[in-house]
């Protein structure tokens, strides 16, 4: 899943620079969509992260530091 995600994060990610290149019309409205999409993964990619940090019991709050 995580491959899947990468790779349209990746696809997504060159749409916004081939629309950013585009000197003639710099905010389009495929810029905009290729925004909205990069953002989706990212926040799709950083909530699976934080879910599999979850399960596997390794959160900030459920580590412990070794007393000095």
């Amino acid at each position: 899943m995580t491959n899947l995600i990468m790779a349209f994060t990746d696809k997504t990610s060159r749409l916004l620079v081939a629309a950013i290149d585009d000197v003639e019309e710099p905010f389009s409205a495929e810029l905009e969509e290729s925004a909205a999409s990069v953002t989706g993964c990212l926040t799709n990619i950083l909530q699976s992260a934080s879910d599999g940090s979850r399960a596997n019991g390794s959160s900030a709050e459920n580590q412990t530091s070794p007393k000095v």
